[in-house]
């Protein structure tokens, strides 16, 4: 896949994300397990792909041309990562489980997951 295809279905899966999630915001009341699956689905999506177009974007603009294919991966690994535990953090304060514990934990973990994925990506290429 091209790197302009890629960011092209990026950028539109973060745009139908989004719609999805104002979609479910305003005019359902999220109370059912299915409607919850797409919501925090729909969240992660949005934050995924924004942080990831946010990157590309500040990266493009550093260097005047796309970045490389690796770095459009290490990216996407970053943005998933945040994005995930962004989610994650979200659900637990909704159902009021949070604390600063489990920040740190989650904090912790994320890292520890980040370390992981880069060895595994690395181990790929």
């Amino acid at each position: 896949m091209k790197i302009k295809s890629f960011i092209f279905a990026i950028f539109t899966l973060t745009l139908l994300a989004l719609t999805t999630f104002v979609t479910i915001l305003f005019n359902t009341k999220p109370n059912a397990v299915d409607i919850l699956i797409i919501f925090y689905t729909s969240i992660l999506l949005t934050i995924s792909g924004s942080i990831f177009l946010l990157r590309l974007f500040f990266a493009y603009m550093r260097e005047n041309d796309l970045p490389s294919w690796s770095s459009i991966t290490t990216f996407l690994r970053l943005s998933l990562v945040i994005a995930f535990y962004s989610t994650l953090a979200l659900y637990l304060q909704s159902v009021k489980i949070l604390s600063t514990a489990v920040v740190m934990a989650l904090l912790l973990s994320a890292v520890f997951t980040e370390v992981l994925l880069k060895r595994k990506f690395n181990k790929i290429k």
